[in-house]
């Protein structure tokens, strides 16, 4: 890509996103607050919460970026903001649990399922943050007035995957976290749109780091692999791919449980689950043949980027379950013996490859 002020190369390492691979990363974090009971929810979300949120953006550079296409040959760059306005970063869900008979998880499910169809516009920061809170119940007639009361908020940081990966998700909560610490609960309500520096560094790209583009200078093309970005997507428009979210809450004498069989049989809890969603597919999948997975994994330790730097520093696993497996899963019963050892057999060969 021709230098421009503010515009920064993406990187071949972030095709798969330029070709519509995926489109997001998404971490959701549980937060629990104690509020004076005169201070409304929304009050202390414009005051507080956002102006935390603010100084986590000019506290993480990454969040200072957008993607920018010039072409339709164009590779994918990022794109140096000079200012952030409030609804294109945090979206506002109340949720009434009492009188719509929705739980907080099957909300949750619906918001982020629909938040991973949404389309990146250009110019506009690459990722976002929704909080969700309950809605405000109303004392028993009689009852004692409390001063404060606890009030449970779900905020979910949304990214596009070439600025952030999973472990960006936790970074951004972190530093979240932190500057609500630091701010008043009762305050000045924070002032939109937020102006950016413009010295902002670009997120630094694993090619860069790994001196990818000194060894496919000296690579013919004949001999590179072209980069698979998934089968095709038979939709009139990418703009009508829906994506559907489940949330599976494990307790923690159960998860023990389950690292121990992982343990015993020299596996890893990422391959138990790849074992599980591919069982999973072929139940409800009436004429799979095969699959392949692409799984991801952190290379932060080759790349010694820090646990706060929000990059998305990723590789990824890919492994072919051929139909001869998936014959005989299909011979088992579902929850059987025979069925717990094939998955545990497919997450031990997990990787192996």
């Amino acid at each position: 890509m021709t230098p421009l002020y503010g515009v920064h190369a993406v990187g071949p390492r972030i095709i798969r996103h330029d070709l519509g691979h995926y489109r997001s990363a998404a971490v959701t974090a549980t937060y629990t607050v104690n509020l004076p009971c005169q201070l409304q929810k929304s009050v202390w979300l414009r005051n507080t919460f956002e102006r935390a949120l603010q100084y986590t953006i000019l506290g993480n550079p990454g969040l200072c970026f957008g993607i920018e296409k010039s072409g339709s040959k164009c590779t994918a760059g990022f794109k140096q903001l000079a200012e952030i306005q409030s609804g294109d970063v945090v979206k506002y869900f109340e949720i009434d649990v009492v009188h719509v008979g929705v739980s907080v998880d099957d909300h949750l499910s619906r918001v982020i399922g629909a938040a991973h169809s949404h389309q990146w516009v250009a110019g506009k920061p690459a990722w976002r943050t929704i909080v969700s809170y309950q809605a405000s119940t109303k004392s028993a007639p009689g009852a004692k007035e409390a001063e404060t009361s606890r009030v449970t908020i779900n905020v979910t940081f949304l990214a596009h995957h070439a600025i952030a990966d999973g472990l960006s998700g936790m970074a951004f909560h972190m530093s979240l976290m932190s500057h609500l610490g630091e701010v008043p609960e009762v305050g000045i309500e924070a002032a939109w749109p937020l102006s950016l520096p413009h010295d902002v560094p670009a997120p630094a790209s694993i090619d860069h780091l790994l001196g990818l583009h000194d060894i496919s200078d000296n690579v013919s093309e004949e001999v590179v692999d072209p980069v698979w970005a998934g089968g095709a997507i038979l939709l009139p428009s990418t703009t009508e791919d829906t994506s559907r979210v489940r949330l599976i809450t494990i307790s923690n004498d159960r998860l023990l449980e389950i690292l121990d069989v992982c343990k015993r049989n020299r596996t890893t809890l990422t391959g138990l689950l790849h074992g599980l969603i591919c069982v999973t597919l072929l139940r409800h999948v009436e004429d799979a043949r095969a699959f392949r997975s692409v799984t991801s994994y952190s290379i932060r330790k080759f790349t010694d980027a820090d646990a706060m730097d929000i990059v998305n520093h990723i590789s990824f696993i890919t492994q072919y379950v051929p139909s001869a497996v998936l014959d005989e899963l299909q011979a088992t019963k579902t929850g059987s013996p025979a069925e717990s050892c094939l998955i545990l057999k497919m997450a031990s060969a997990f990787g192996a490859a």
